[in-house]
């Protein structure tokens, strides 16, 4: 799973928008915040122990990581697309081999 960077707004809107749909199952539930660490792509966090042993969901905010626009960024610059019109060009030649293959061109 590949983790999309987000403003903290947005992440908010996110979680917001999220927990829209839990508490339409009227459901009860307690939300913290807490910092946690990531290693070898295991969370760790500390939370209040007179939580209740079990699953929870989690919402993962990580700042100053690359997102995935960033990431085909820098693909795109390490094969030579490092300008607007290489980039374009690149484009208009993906557009046409998918025209081409579902026969409109």
């Amino acid at each position: 799973m590949r983790l999309i960077s987000v403003t903290r707004l947005q992440a908010i809107q996110k979680c917001y928008n999220d927990l829209k749909f839990v508490i339409k199952k009227e459901c009860p539930m307690r939300i913290i915040q807490t910092k946690g660490i990531v290693n070898n792509g295991k969370v760790t966090a500390t939370i209040p122990t007179d939580f209740s042993n079990g699953e929870v969901d989690l919402v993962i905010v990580a700042e100053n990581e690359p997102d995935e626009l960033e990431f085909m960024r820098q693909l795109a610059r390490e094969k030579g697309y490092d300008s607007k019109e290489k980039i374009l060009d690149l484009i208009k030649q993906v557009k046409r081999e998918m025209l081409t293959e579902k026969g409109i061109i």
